[in-house]
């Protein structure tokens, strides 16, 4: 790959279920077929391609196919080239029909079911993939239902010879930036109207301007140029398109530590948030005055008091809630004075009686609602100015010399959705 061709971003999840051949646990990467935006492409992969498309009436779905499931295991080649970490990912691709039924306006690709698990059979038998564990339950499930793959040896000599002529792009031009879900998280269809367009043109008037810059990541000892697909807003509503509407890009996947090494436009950046933001929220919707920091407490550590009161928020009752934060604390480090999932609850509710107070009512929708409503709000005028912005919820990253705009904005947004109220907006 040159350095004027962009890279892709993934953010391995680490699999404590799925262990390697010896025995450590192996991160996984997992693509949804029917959604996935982009694939590996170039004549090397035209090439692959042949024999799987030759005389084949929809040959372009195989292509696609191909592209798509090569491109995880690039990306994993390309950390590993570049002497970055690399190895022990496994990626998680499904085989199952069902993952092909969404609504047909999601679709993002032209791949179906038929191409995509004979391109997956084709790649084991030429000695490219490998399962690593089955999509079943059983003795080799492990988190999740969907089979997964390691590239071998032969799929990296592949990409070694032909990497120079490799590089990620869009599957296809279809592209929809406002979802609706089902309470099940299911994606469903809905009826265009004037409300649902103005969402969609916000959207794309945005992702268009942020087009125009160029967003760069760390890889090995230099920088390389996400591709555009990374930085393409879609707006999330569960039921209505008056509840949730969070926004999400694939580069959101960041980590903090890396977020703040983004360069933009060349230039270094900087992050700025709304401290205790939901929290804070909540309090000035009931009209009442909150802590200077709504996740302080005396004996809790505030990393963890804050996803505790986060899930408490979002739940609807005292059994889901427990529930929530006993998978929290699964994952903390064991330590003597670690809380119990009722030691913890009762902290929150002690510290915010007003959550235990409205928690019959959907905190979470109308939060998200606000939330976003202020996001898309705050990009939508940087990006008119010509600033690009990377939004990750309730923080912005944005070029250093336009800290004290953002700033401002973050401030003035605020008020106009939350009443006159006034946010705390600190530094990532």
């Amino acid at each position: 790959m040159t350095d004027a061709q962009p890279v892709v971003y993934f953010r391995p999840q680490e699999n404590w279920k799925l262990l390697d051949g010896d025995g450590t646990p192996l991160s996984t990467i997992t693509i949804n077929p029917s959604r996935e935006r982009r694939g590996l492409f170039g004549r090397p992969v035209d090439d692959l391609a042949a024999p799987l498309t030759r005389g084949r009436r929809h040959a372009e779905k195989y292509t696609q196919s191909l592209a798509a499931i090569l491109l995880p295991f690039f990306w994993e080649f390309q950390n590993y080239y570049h002497s970055t970490e690399g190895g022990g990912v496994a990626a998680c691709l499904p085989s199952s029909r069902s993952t092909f039924q969404c609504p047909s306006r999601y679709r993002a690709n032209r791949i179906g079911f038929t191409p995509w698990v004979t391109v997956l059979w084709w790649l084991q038998s030429q000695g490219f993939l490998v399962k690593v564990a089955g999509g079943c339950k059983g003795k080799e499930h492990f988190q999740g239902l969907t089979a997964a793959y390691k590239q071998t040896a032969q799929l990296q000599e592949w990409f070694r010879d032909h990497y120079e002529a490799l590089g990620p792009d869009h599957l296809d031009t279809r592209y929809e930036p406002i979802h609706l879900k089902d309470r099940e998280k299911v994606l469903i269809d809905y009826v265009d109207n004037e409300h649902t367009e103005g969402l969609r043109k916000q959207i794309d008037s945005i992702n268009e301007a942020i087009r125009n810059h160029s967003f760069e990541i760390p890889i090995g000892k230099g920088y390389a140029r996400v591709h555009s697909s990374e930085l393409e807003l879609t707006r999330n509503f569960r039921e209505d398109f008056q509840s949730g509407g969070r926004l999400s890009c694939p580069l959101q996947r960041l980590s903090k530590k890396d977020r703040g090494l983004l360069r933009i436009n060349g230039k270094g950046v900087v992050e700025l948030d709304y401290k205790s933001h939901q929290a804070r929220m909540l309090y000035h919707l009931n009209g009442k005055t909150p802590p200077l920091d709504c996740y302080e407490h005396p004996s809790i550590p505030r990393p963890l008091m804050k996803e505790a009161t986060i899930r408490v928020m979002n739940c609807k009752s005292e059994l889901q809630t427990l529930g929530a934060l006993r998978k929290l604390l699964r994952d903390e480090p064991e330590t003597d004075d670690l809380p119990t999932g009722p030691e913890l609850l009762e902290a929150v509710w002690e510290s915010h009686p007003l959550i235990r107070q409205t928690m019959e009512d959907p905190l979470w929708e109308k939060l998200h609602y606000l939330e976003s409503s202020i996001a898309v709000n705050i990009m939508e005028k940087l990006t008119a100015k010509g600033k690009p912005c990377l939004g990750i919820h309730d923080s912005f990253v944005v070029e250093e010399n336009d800290r004290d705009l953002l700033r401002a904005l973050m401030v003035d947004e605020y008020r106009k959705v939350m009443g006159g109220h006034y946010p705390v907006v600190s530094e990532a």
